[in-house]
């Protein structure tokens, strides 16, 4: 019949080995909304077999030396994220990242590049 038996153990998802390219909008009043896609593509959609997106930030008047310097994490399925900040945040620059996660147990692939921008 050319029925074929279902494996009952999923195959596993590779790590990307690209990135997330941020692009930040900051046209609304205390909020920051964050674009992502794949570095370097030409399509505006995560990579296949992505989960969603992990993002770092931080409010900082020094640029960090390290992501684990970005101590405050959100994660988002479909693009884009808002983050909403205070009143008293105003004019503050926040530093960004991002990393793929492929899959509901979490496993991550590498960060990307960290940006910065200012809260509107």
């Amino acid at each position: 019949m050319g029925i074929h038996n279902h494996n009952p153990k999923p195959t596993p998802v590779p790590i990307p080995k690209t990135v997330p390219e941020l692009t930040i909008d900051s046209g609304t009043p205390r909020c920051l909304i964050i674009n992502y896609r794949d570095k370097d593509s030409e399509r505006r959609a995560k990579p296949a077999g992505v989960h969603g997106i992990e993002i770092r930030w931080a409010i900082s008047d020094a640029p960090p030396t390290d992501v684990e310097d970005l101590i405050n994490s959100s994660f988002d399925t479909k693009s884009p994220l808002t983050l909403e900040f205070k009143e008293h945040e105003r004019g503050k620059k926040v530093y960004l990242c991002g990393r793929w996660e492929i899959n509901r147990e979490g496993e991550k692939g590498h960060f990307g590049d960290i940006v910065e921008a200012f809260v509107p």
